[in-house]
């Protein structure tokens, strides 16, 4: 096969140090006004990275470890360091092999600390509190039964393209590899949110609602409508349809509690805010920053690069994660015998033994 990267369970991104050619024009290459090259000090989330496996071996009632921190040397292999406390269950620092699924091989697989902090504030537990337990068996259920497997059997989303035999560096993608934790730029925007212009007086466009069923209801109840539909997509095609609520004034308080119910991922808002600060702030021009700014697609001059990494791991990855660690922490049986687990390539770990 030759070589080969390995890439993090949780998000699909790569590990480590990054390598790729400076072409001012290449679509084959990192935008450098983007990413300046591979010692860019935003990439050095992705050299923060643990395994987690099993030590049939292991004294304790847990056989299952974390390790400290570790290193990619390729073709899956890493190497570990204890970590401070060491975990009980943690073998003999040294190599390990990720990701292979073969009859004398323990199973392990990689993730980013950061990956593993934003499906924490997913699940709505602090990473202490992740039952180290449930997320190997979490893991091990996506396992590929393969023994040059480089992630775990799921659908990645949109990060898959660059999943390749080495990876895939690419102009307009380099969201994938900024930090998902600490945004750059994002902390700055929040201490400062704009403000609103109260004095400019904005002529509304009103639209005639003849024969529009909705201009029977009064603006109240329309409002209501409105904040009750899910997604904002929904919200733009109700005005686009109908005259009624196209003429409706969407208010400062609206936008802001759209921005707490479409964007959970947005963890960082001040929490401490007067109410005046609140009524001053244009949450509208807020909403529409954030929503857009954390669109992979979005034009350059829009894009939050870590809020689009944090936004695609929340939305496509950690429902993946969150609806099997729910379902194994609530199974009666889960807790699995502490019997040596050495992988067959023909059964998964049972749930329930």
């Amino acid at each position: 096969m030759g070589g080969y990267h390995v890439y993090c369970a949780l998000c699909g991104g790569p590990f480590g140090q990054l390598y790729w050619e400076r072409r001012e024009n290449s679509q084959r290459s990192y935008d450098p006004n983007v990413l300046e090259d591979a010692e860019d000090p935003e990439l050095a989330w992705l050299n923060d990275f643990r395994v987690i496996g099993e030590n049939p071996e292991a004294e304790g009632p847990s056989k299952i470890w974390i390790s400290g921190p570790a290193t990619d040397y390729e073709n899956g292999a890493m190497d570990f360091e204890p970590g401070d406390p060491p975990d009980p269950a943690l073998p003999e620092p040294g190599d390990i092999s990720v990701y292979q699924w073969e009859s004398d091989e323990l199973w392990a697989a990689p993730f980013h600390t950061c990956c593993r902090e934003v499906l924490c504030r997913y699940l709505s537990i602090s990473v202490f509190h992740l039952d180290k337990e449930v997320f190997f068996e979490t893991l091990h259920s996506m396992a590929e039964k393969d023994p040059y497997a480089t992630s775990l059997e799921i659908d990645y989303g949109d990060v898959i393209d660059g999943m390749e035999q080495y990876w895939w560096t690419e102009r307009d993608m380099e969201h994938f590899v900024f930090n998902p934790v600490e945004v750059k730029g994002l902390k700055g925007f929040l201490a400062n949110l704009p403000q609103r212009n109260v004095s400019i007086d904005r002529p509304a466009t009103a639209f005639n609602t003849r024969g529009d069923p909705f201009a029977t209801l009064p603006p109240d109840i329309l409002l209501i409508i409105m904040t009750h539909l899910k997604k904002m997509a929904t919200v733009f095609k109700a005005r686009r349809a109908s005259p009624a609520f196209a003429n409706l004034e969407l208010t400062n308080s609206f936008w802001r509690n759209r921005l707490h119910s479409d964007m959970p991922w947005l963890w960082d808002l001040p929490a401490a805010m007067t109410e005046q600060q609140r009524n001053k702030t244009d949450w509208q021009f807020v909403y529409r920053k954030l929503y857009w700014g954390s669109k992979g697609f979005s034009q350059k001059k829009n894009k939050i690069y870590g809020l689009c990494n944090r936004r695609r791991i929340w939305e496509q990855l950690c429902p993946i994660f969150a609806d099997a660690y729910l379902e194994i922490e609530a199974c009666p049986g889960r807790l699995r015998a502490i019997t040596p687990t050495i992988l067959d390539g023909t059964s998964n770990l049972s749930l329930g033994s």
